[in-house]
């Protein structure tokens, strides 16, 4: 009985509204479980575990699985199907995310009782819905314990976004926050025809591996999103003048500590370095002009046009 046939036979379909594209092939699923790493001693935690394909094979590699789906049916499906693994899985009938762009508490508390009082380590491992997977990626490197890895497959375009280079098109605000806190490599590109229904985009397999310290060296610039969401909100403007505009410092102070981080003059927020934008945005003195609020969490998701 094929993938669709078991759904069906569930009573259940993919949802569009919710983005499902059920990842089939077995040799994919295999290699995606290999990749995490995961030893008898550790969590799993998946998002979106859909079919329970993947949540199966991450059964018999880690100690205990964590799947959080936002489908209640489907949730329901994955407890029936299973169910033979007994405590080793718990499926979590609830949203990933918070709103606010981290973990939400269902999420936090089923980690929490799957990682114990040791705590043993954990990975996320999924085949994240694209329209929560930046959210998802950053929300799990900047948990106060972040994971061993991060395994996922996302939309090919968000892969391209992850490893691009400053000046480049498909650079921008995620970009520099993942690059701040993780070494990424892109495993394996997948065509459609590896999930039903097949999507209209070609995916990535990535992992992501976070670097010690870092979420502490990127947390002690609170202006963080407001630099990244000034720098990219004016791309094509100078550094200087896109701070400006965005109310965080005067020109001369921008100028200043755009000095201070070592970028060059008159360069524009598109072509500094990840680590030049955290050294900025330690630099920037405390806004005195009114400037705007933190961005939105979906703020990583959409690539912005250029102004």
């Amino acid at each position: 009985m094929g993938l669709s046939d078991t759904l069906r036979a569930r009573g259940l379909r993919p949802r569009k509204p919710l983005g499902q594209h059920f990842l089939s092939d077995p040799r994919i699923l295999d290699s995606i479980a290999d990749a995490a790493g995961l030893g008898p001693g550790e969590v799993a935690l998946e998002i979106g575990p859909g079919t329970g394909l993947l949540t199966r094979r991450l059964a018999g590699r880690a100690g205990r699985v964590v799947a959080v789906e936002l489908d209640r049916a489907l949730a329901e499906g994955c407890r029936i199907a299973l169910g033979d693994l007994g405590d080793r899985v718990e499926v979590v009938a609830a949203d990933a995310l918070d709103g606010r762009g981290r973990f939400s508490r269902p999420l936090r508390a089923a980690l929490d009782r799957a990682r114990g009082p040791g705590p043993r380590p954990w990975r996320l491992v999924a085949n994240l819905p694209y329209g929560a997977a930046s959210q998802a990626i950053v929300a799990a490197l900047e948990h106060p314990e972040p994971p061993e890895a991060v395994v996922v497959t996302i939309q090919r375009e968000m892969a391209d976004r992850l490893r691009a280079a400053p000046g480049s098109a498909a650079y921008g605000a995620l970009t520099v926050r993942v690059a701040l806190l993780a070494d990424v490599e892109v495993l394996r590109h997948l065509a459609p025809g590896a999930f039903w229904p097949p999507p209209k985009v070609r995916s990535s397999v990535v992992r992501l591996r976070p670097r010690p310290g870092a979420r502490e060296a990127v947390a002690s610039a609170p202006l963080m999103d407001r630099v990244l969401r000034a720098l990219f909100d004016y791309r094509r403007k100078r550094a200087d003048r896109a701070l400006e505009v965005a109310g965080l410092a005067t020109r001369a102070a921008a100028a200043a500590a755009l000095a201070a981080a070592g970028a060059p003059a008159g360069a524009r927020g598109e072509r500094l370095q990840p680590e030049t934008i955290l050294a900025l945005a330690r630099a920037l003195p405390p806004p005195t002009v009114n400037a705007r609020p933190p961005p939105p969490s979906h703020f990583l998701d959409t690539p912005r046009p250029r102004p």
